[in-house]
Order: C-alpha cells, then structure tokens, then sequence
C-alpha cells in the first residue's frame, strides 16, 4: 500500500486523493462566496437595533445558502473536470 504520493507517478492513494477534492471543493465554495457576496453589504455594521439585528439574520441566512450553493457547484465543476486524474 502507497502511503504518498509519487513523484514520478499520478496515482495517489484513495483518501488523498478524497482530501484533494474536498479541498478543491471548500476552495471554489470560498471563491464562489466572495465573489457573489461582495455588493451584499454589512447590515449589521450600520445599526445595532433590533431591526437591524433582524436584517443581520436574514443576511447571514442567505450567506449560508450561497455557500452552500458554492459547495454544489464545486462538486459539479470537479465532477466535469476531473483535475487529480491523469
């Protein structure tokens, strides 16, 4: 059994290769989120009333779901692409 990667050969050992994937998944999600989240504002800067309180959750709420739509397209991205094979 392999326990790294060669570096003279493509293959890695299965959860390696698992992790590779799960990072490159988070790294498009951070991406995606950064970049869709940048004219949202900060709600919760402008005021500390309950109304604004009310506004920052609703905003994180929606923060949340663009993430997590980041993580789906991260996986269909990686699905198409295939980067970590030969």
């Amino acid at each position: 059994m392999q326990t790294q990667c060669s570096s003279n050969m493509y293959s890695c050992p299965s959860h390696i290769m698992a992790f590779a994937y799960v990072s490159m998944i988070y790294l498009i999600s951070c991406v995606f989120y950064l970049v869709v989240t940048r004219c949202i504002g900060t709600p919760f800067l402008d005021s500390l009333t309950e109304e604004q309180k009310q506004i920052k959750k609703k905003s994180s709420k929606q923060r949340a779901n663009i993430f997590l739509y980041g993580i789906i397209i991260g996986i269909i991205v990686l699905h198409v692409v295939h980067p970590f094979i030969s």
